[in-house]
């Protein structure tokens, strides 16, 4: 039990008053000099920043799986850390409740590190009297949302595949379309093609193609995208065998570190359906029955330095306390008869299940 829950819950009436004045005095003091990092659980993180719109009004669904999975940062949290709950009140790693909605609990914070930084998580946050330096500005925040377009994905794929050298064990190819001739013509070319929307939910956003020709739902689906969000990305289809993940963590020196791997799946959509708890050689021999793992450890590499560069310019004197972790969405798949790698199909520079996954591991097994 921490020292601050401690205090909150001793009273004059259960120990001396000379020993109460004197540890309420500690604990004010203390509160005064506590660094305190706040934990959110916000997973409509997506939505919102596709969004844009600090004022946004996530759907039911997405406010009730955030009301649901509150207490979800437990699994990641340190002792001194906070966590944010949907109700206003403020928890402790254990679950212990620290400060009630009315408290002024606000001005203990010296960081903060939410599901995924928006518009709308930091008006919410701005609105509990959480400190500027805390939070990200107006600009940063366009920066980051341009950052986090699946136009980043394309580019890290490109420069991931070229460092391989063209190995033939790795594929994968991905078409920034801004005009419907665009669209049409990597149709043409591809005939079986996913489109996907820059900004859109986890596995939402995506549209399948078939046949070579667009047909008109398509059409419309397209050309709503390129309204609303500028540019639509298309990509061919692939004979999936294995979902899969590097996750990662940015230091606020800029430093990029590798933590481990993600398994997971997902339904015929897309849409995340679920992530392999357990040991990290377990995941590596699970894979090793499919590709290389020298060849798997390269593109994690590769990653590991490209992303550095990539977040470097957001590390600035706006925002210097960003950091935390982001993971890049890989597949296993089928290609000319053989198994390949796809070393970069998403990046999210925000918390994924998958790392969730992997501190789950150790918060439960």
């Amino acid at each position: 039990m921490c020292f601050h829950y401690l205090c909150r819950t001793l009273t004059p009436l259960t120990i001396p008053s000379a020993l109460y004045s004197l540890l309420f005095t500690l604990y004010s003091l203390l509160s005064t000099l506590s660094i305190m990092r706040l934990l959110f659980f916000n997973p409509e993180h997506d939505l919102a920043l596709a969004s844009g719109n600090p004022h946004y009004t996530p759907p039911a669904s997405a406010l009730a799986m955030a009301t649901r999975l509150q207490d979800l940062p437990r699994c990641w949290a340190g002792p001194d850390d906070l966590i944010l709950r949907r109700d206003g009140t403020v928890t402790d790693a254990a679950g212990q409740v620290l400060f009630s909605a009315a408290d002024p609990w606000s001005a203990r914070v010296s960081s903060v590190l939410p599901w995924g930084w928006d518009p709308l998580v930091v008006q919410q946050l701005r609105a509990l009297g959480i400190h500027p330096s805390c939070l990200p500005t107006d600009s940063w925040l366009s920066r980051f949302r341009h950052l986090s377009g699946r136009a980043t994905a394309a580019t890290l794929l490109q420069q991931v595949r070229q460092r391989c050298q063209a190995d033939a064990r790795m594929v994968g190819e991905a078409f920034c379309c801004h005009t419907m001739e665009q669209a049409e013509a990597v149709h043409a070319r591809l005939t079986e093609t996913i489109f996907k929307q820059p900004w859109s939910g986890s596995g939402r956003g995506l549209h399948p193609a078939h046949g070579g020709r667009l047909d008109v739902k398509t059409e419309a689906w397209l050309r709503r995208t390129l309204r609303q969000q500028g540019y639509v990305m298309a990509e061919p289809f692939y004979d999936k065998v294995q979902d899969l993940a590097a996750e990662f963590w940015l230091h606020p020196d800029g430093r990029i570190a590798y933590e481990g791997l993600s398994l997971f799946q997902t339904t015929a959509g897309g849409v995340y359906a679920g992530n392999l708890v357990a040991p990290e050689q377990d995941k590596r021999q699970r894979l090793a029955c499919h590709i290389p793992l020298g060849l798997l450890d390269a593109a994690i590499g590769h990653l590991q330095q490209l992303l550095a560069q990539l977040l470097q310019p957001l590390q600035t004197e706006s925002f210097p306390q960003f950091q935390g972790p982001l993971g890049v969405d890989m597949m296993v798949v089928r290609h000319d008869g053989a198994l390949a790698l796809h070393p970069c199909v998403e990046v999210n520079f925000r918390m994924t299940m998958g790392w969730v996954a992997l501190h789950g591991y150790h918060f439960f097994c």
